[in-house]
């Protein structure tokens, strides 16, 4: 998957795991500042990604990523790497 569509992919899951239109998700964006983002909604963002772009990432490391730009370079990586 491209550059642009993983960004595309998950600026698109975070606004409906946190039921926000996608255009309102930008990089720069910290997870905590969305409105009821807790860590349940952050494991169903973590299944969506993993069903949806086919990778798997270490909890621990999920849970460390603050901002969406972050966790969209995390996977940039993991799928250049495979």
């Amino acid at each position: 998957m491209e550059s642009k569509s993983v960004s595309e992919t998950v600026s698109r899951l975070v606004a409906r795991t946190v039921r926000v239109p996608a255009a309102e998700v930008s990089p720069s964006d910290e997870f905590e500042s969305f409105a009821g983002w807790s860590s349940v909604t952050a494991l169903r963002l973590l299944v969506s990604l993993e069903e949806t772009l086919g990778v798997t990432l270490d909890v621990s490391e999920y849970f460390a990523i603050q901002t969406v730009g972050e966790l969209i370079g995390t996977l940039e990586a993991r799928q250049a790497n495979a």
